[in-house]
């Protein structure tokens, strides 16, 4: 079974997930992203004064619809809204990180050319 959940912080901002471990395990790890800066959507709260709550439990095949309903219906934090199939959400998010990400990626693409001697 999967848990859909919400996390509250103490301004009022909320995040909605969903996992397959026990709702406290998943917060501990939000908390432990965020102090590594990395993460999702949740580490726009204030972790440290939040309150998490199971909304509703569902099968594997209804995780991501379910997650879509609370977050596409709910003001939240989620960046992403999860109106997409799932290529079509790699691709999205791929297209995203392309473009955040150019000058990183054609500075790799040139060292990468060098190390493997590609004409440039």
């Amino acid at each position: 079974m999967v848990s859909i959940y919400f996390i509250q912080d103490v301004n009022g901002l909320v995040y909605f997930g969903s996992t397959t471990i026990s709702i406290e395990r998943r917060f501990k790890q939000h908390i432990r992203d965020k102090e590594k800066g990395k993460g999702c959507s949740s580490i726009k709260l204030d972790l440290h004064s939040s309150v998490y709550y199971e909304i509703e439990k569902c099968s594997e095949e209804n995780r991501k619809e379910r997650e879509r309903f609370w977050i596409n219906n709910n003001d939240c934090v989620n960046e992403k809204k999860l109106n997409f199939s799932k290529s079509e959400y790699q691709r999205q998010y791929q297209r995203e990180y392309r473009k955040k990400n150019k000058d990183k990626i054609n500075k790799y693409q040139i060292e990468y050319r060098k190390k493997n001697n590609f004409i440039i």
